[in-house]
């Protein structure tokens, strides 16, 4: 039952975590694979770009929706009507 399937899924995982302890070039290899994937997702200046772009996007649809309903948003526009 579901006691021989967890029991399978912890045989394999020390099976890995014991193949990266005795295989140097495994670790090397995971090693960079997770170095790579933390700066090409993570990086600070990645994530304000695409948070900056995301911002953009927004406010185009925002500035669009408000022209096509006659109305301006903000400030500036004094509310709704």
């Amino acid at each position: 039952g579901q006691q021989v399937r967890d029991w399978l899924y912890v045989e394999d995982h020390c099976r890995a975590i014991l193949r990266v302890l005795d295989d140097v070039d495994c670790r090397e290899r995971l090693a960079l694979a997770a170095r790579r994937l933390v700066e090409q997702n993570y990086d600070w200046r990645l994530i304000g770009a695409r948070f900056a772009a995301s911002v953009e996007r927004l406010a185009a649809r925002g500035i669009a929706a408000a022209g096509d309903q006659g109305t301006r948003t903000g400030p500036a526009g004094g509310g709704r009507g």
